[in-house]
């Protein structure tokens, strides 16, 4: 990777290229990153590993508050790899703007299934059963990862705060 001039971060069987681009610098970038991929293909070709570029994403995160012009798309092997929008990340939404709108939606509606489905039998199962998968299914989801909460604006933060304060209820 360092000779790509790219970064790397690996968590099991998942994988993380990242390069810093600037505005003058775009194209090298996205060349290192081209050459790089088609460089770890070759290296899943010859150890007789299989590499699944379908579940390859690019994302170019930038500021909301400038305009980029759109990135080009880069090849991983045979595969055009088209730039998305948001993308998963151990089980976060990353979005290109880092607003994590999108991470808390996912929370809420993960949760508001499962206080819907726990609602469906709350009348066979007793009080403490009932805390138990509300801890099981609905508080675990809304602490996992909520550092990267942090600095939400207002309006996020508060529809969280209410969301939480209803289950404490």
């Amino acid at each position: 990777m360092k000779a790509h001039r790219l970064d790397c971060m690996k968590y099991a069987d998942d994988s993380h290229l990242y390069i810093i681009l600037n505005l003058a610098g775009r194209q090298p970038a996205l060349l290192y990153l081209e050459l790089c991929t088609n460089d770890i293909q070759a290296f899943f070709l010859s150890n007789k590993l299989v590499c699944n570029p379908t579940k390859t994403e690019f994302l170019h995160l930038t500021s909301r508050f400038t305009l980029h012009p759109p990135l080009s798309n880069i090849t991983f092997g045979q595969n055009i790899i088209l730039c998305v929008f948001k993308g998963r990340n151990l089980g976060t939404n990353i979005d290109r703007h880092l607003t994590m709108a999108s991470q808390v939606n996912n929370i809420f509606r993960h949760a508001s299934l499962a206080f819907r489905n726990i609602g469906r039998v709350r009348k066979y199962i007793t009080q403490s059963s009932i805390e138990r998968l509300v801890h099981a299914f609905i508080t675990s989801k809304l602490d996992y990862c909520n550092s990267l909460l942090y600095g939400l604006p207002s309006t996020e933060v508060q529809s969280y705060n209410a969301f939480r304060t209803l289950l404490q209820d």
